[in-house]
């Protein structure tokens, strides 16, 4: 008994295989590719059933146009890659919370460089006018410190900050002098950066 294998996007397993040749007026026939992708019944030749029993592994598109599509060879990882992706990875690290934190009153906050260059400008300005007390914004909340106890506290960070940005221009010199891959990959770039700092206010 002749069997008519069709390929259709939308039914079980994609291969249906039928006793009869179905009827064009009341199915979607149709006889290229572009037409099983838009949702048409799309009759196998002998060739393309030999094909696909041949290739069991074969997509749908390689056992209709009876060709396999050669898998691109893997492309091997070379130590610039690895140090790149070292180097990305440190440079997530330094900026985050790991390494930009420090606590004020239990509450972990940090300073970007650009609010330490405003909040100095402020001090400045408050010392000039020698005010004693200065409100500064961190955590979320409103600081009244007074200015030389500020002044002291932003130059802490200033220099952690600094402390730790030599660690990862170190980390970084050390990464790329590294000669092989699996130096790279075990290479650990989160020691060496200063002990975080804690602040207590004044009682």
């Amino acid at each position: 008994m002749t069997k008519y294998t069709y390929i259709q996007k939308d039914a079980i397993g994609v291969y249906v295989e039928f006793d009869f040749e179905l009827d064009r007026e009341s199915n979607f026939i149709g006889t290229t590719f572009e037409d099983y992708k838009a949702g048409a019944w799309v009759l196998l030749s002998e060739e393309q059933i030999a094909f696909r029993e041949s290739n069991p592994d074969a997509s749908v598109e390689e056992v209709f146009n009876m060709r396999l599509v050669p898998i691109p060879p893997e492309v091997a990882r070379t130590l610039e890659d690895a140090i790149r992706e070292k180097i990305a990875d440190l440079r997530d690290y330094d900026t985050s919370w790991a390494v930009n934190r420090f606590s004020i009153a239990g509450m972990p906050c940090w300073i970007t460089a650009g609010e330490r260059a405003t909040y100095n400008t402020s001090i400045a300005a408050a010392e000039l006018l020698e005010e004693e007390i200065i409100e500064i914004p961190l955590a979320g909340q409103f600081f009244a410190l007074p200015v030389p106890l500020a002044k002291g506290m932003l130059a802490q960070i200033q220099r952690y900050a600094d402390k730790a940005a030599i660690v990862t221009a170190r980390h970084i010199a050390a990464i790329t002098a590294l000669e092989n891959i699996e130096a790279v990959d075990d290479y650990d770039f989160t020691v060496g950066y200063p002990e975080k700092l804690t602040f207590d206010l004044p009682a």
